[in-house]
């Protein structure tokens, strides 16, 4: 095989395959290598896999004589980065691949083609249109929720359900809950739910980056798969096989103790408390009343702080406490001046909501006050 490539397409080529490529390299070696195949009409294959998730991007090239190459992804997207040449050379001659630029020349060590895991992807006419900016919102809006502990595999991704031509994602991990829905045009359906793991969520959102306005979407029921499909890029990602919770039972009804707060000034206040404590696990005292909130954070070794903010409350007096990292990100996400907050009392999650829009919701359960 020898090929000529311009490097900035090469480059897109490669990115989300060595992406994948950095996966399970330490459960089989051969997942740390990327497939190159060169066809006759100048067309290039890339593909990786980490038995998770499967990728194929297409480029074009200038090709001279055709065959398959297998090669660590990382090493050859840093080389390739750091190349001064605008054109890239690819040849391979028996186990050996020989990647030159301008004066550059590196000899590169190959694995055998066939070890290679064999893997496909559907045809064209599989997939169904769906926005971009609709699923790459629908999943940046949830995944910050999802859970982290092994041992609960039906919580270990977001729950993508579509009921009527609106998509809803939901995900939780005991503590914290987000849920965002949007409409969405076309075809695509999964009204019995499907669960994306962590990992699959990631790798969608890296070819999301792509200038795309719609990605094809295809749910093979059978083998549990969501397929994705762009103009260049087509890939693979193993669903979770298993049951999400009823999430619809844990989101409180509630519709007591109201509150409205500015979104910026609730952030910066919170910023600024945040910088006594250095652990992930610190928490903020709110003492709320009718016209006011005072925000405390306490370490026993660098002080306290205070802040106090003008709010909106119709309710009772009321003393909770967060998890600051978690509030923080739940009203990052919030769009909007403002959000609002429904408290019962110190023990029960408070929901959280944009006031200006009502595509996302939040449920954060509250901190022990000692």
């Amino acid at each position: 095989m020898k090929i000529t490539l311009n490097k900035s397409s090469f480059l897109n080529g490669l990115f989300l395959a060595q992406k994948i490529s950095e996966g399970n390299a330490s459960i089989q070696p051969i997942l740390s290598n990327i497939q190159i195949t060169a066809s006759g009409d100048g067309k290039i294959m890339c593909r990786a896999t980490d038995m998770s998730t499967s990728v194929t991007s297409e480029f074009q090239a200038e090709v001279f004589s055709q065959g398959t190459a297998t090669i660590n992804g990382k090493l050859l997207y840093q080389l390739v980065s750091n190349l001064s040449g605008k054109e890239v050379t690819l040849e391979k001659k028996d186990n050996g691949i020989t990647l030159t630029s301008n004066k550059s020349r590196f000899e590169l060590s190959s694995l055998r083609d066939e070890d290679f895991p064999n893997f496909n992807f559907y045809e064209d006419s599989s997939y169904v249109g769906f926005e971009s900016e609709i699923l790459k919102e629908l999943l940046e809006h949830t995944i910050f929720a999802v859970a982290t502990d092994e041992t609960k595999p039906h919580l270990g991704g977001i729950y993508l359900v579509t009921e009527k031509n609106i998509a809803k994602t939901v995900a939780t991990d005991g503590h914290k809950l987000a849920l965002a829905e949007y409409p969405y045009e076309g075809k695509f359906s999964v009204p019995g739910g499907i669960i994306i793991p962590r990992k699959g969520v990631n790798d969608i959102l890296k070819m999301l980056t792509e200038d795309s306005a719609s990605v094809g979407l295809h749910y093979d029921k059978e083998l549990k798969i969501l397929g994705l499909k762009t103009d260049t890029t087509k890939m693979n990602i193993k669903l979770i096989d298993s049951k999400f919770p009823p999430y619809e039972q844990v989101i409180p009804q509630y519709q007591e103790n109201r509150l409205v707060m500015p979104k910026d000034e609730f952030l910066g206040a919170l910023k600024r408390i945040s910088l006594l404590f250095e652990g992930s696990d610190a928490g903020v005292i709110l003492k709320i009343t009718k016209d006011t909130v005072m925000m405390n954070g306490i370490d026993t070794l660098k002080g306290k702080g205070t802040e106090e903010i003008e709010i909106d409350y119709t309710g009772e007096t009321m003393q909770i406490a967060f998890n600051i990292k978690f509030f923080e990100t739940i009203v990052n996400k919030i769009q909007g001046k403002e959000f609002c907050m429904f408290l019962h009392n110190s023990k029960s999650p408070a929901l959280i909501k944009p006031v200006e829009t009502s595509n996302f919701i939040a449920v954060l359960m509250p901190i022990r006050l000692d």
